[in-house]
């Protein structure tokens, strides 16, 4: 089985196995998770006057907490997927395909996705850090403004048309902005 030495070997398998469009879902989704949930914790704590550090480590937790759960979900779903596409080849061709370029690729996918999915929610340090900085009003509208343009970023990031990729960016904008809403009204 060949070792991935370098970046080009890896690119080289996210090429062949067509991995792109897999990884970049898992980023959008958990950049998504990981954002709603800096928000849903740096707006009650601002609202009962929390010090920086208590947003911060409390904040840092959940994201730990959400990398924990996206890597082990992605883990588990993806090496099934694999293993049950894997044997689909194997029964169309007609042989076994243990240590080939489809098995190595396969596991090639289940290591990228999990740790796609697992590092993408720490994009909700963005918010977290741009709070905890700058502090008070100005620090949780520029933690919303924050939220609202990596949003924005991440929505570009998805496949398709520009039409899309608004669609996308107002879709996850206005659900980061509800669940923001949200949390403040329960919290009040």
């Amino acid at each position: 089985m060949p070792k991935l030495h370098t970046l080009r070997e890896v690119l080289k398998y996210i090429a062949y196995m067509n991995l792109a469009p897999m990884l970049r879902r898992y980023l959008i989704l958990g950049a998504f998770d990981g954002i709603v949930l800096a928000m849903s914790v740096i707006i009650p704590l601002y609202t009962i006057g929390a010090r920086p550090e208590t947003v911060l480590l409390t904040a840092l937790g959940g994201l730990v907490g959400i990398a924990i759960s996206s890597a082990a979900n992605s883990l588990i779903v993806e090496s099934e997927e694999r293993k049950i596409e894997l044997k689909n080849l194997e029964r169309q061709l007609m042989k076994r395909l243990d240590g080939t370029i489809y098995d190595y690729g396969a596991k090639v996918a289940i290591v990228l996705s999990a740790t796609v999915h697992g590092l993408s929610p720490m994009l909700g340090l963005i918010p977290v850090l741009t709070y905890v900085l700058i502090g008070g009003r100005i620090g949780i509208l520029l933690a919303i403004v924050s939220l609202t343009s990596t949003f924005v970023a991440l929505g570009f990031v998805y496949e398709g048309r520009l039409e899309d990729k608004l669609r996308t960016s107002v879709v996850m904008v206005l659900a980061g902005l509800i669940s923001a809403g949200l949390v403040y009204g329960v919290t009040r």
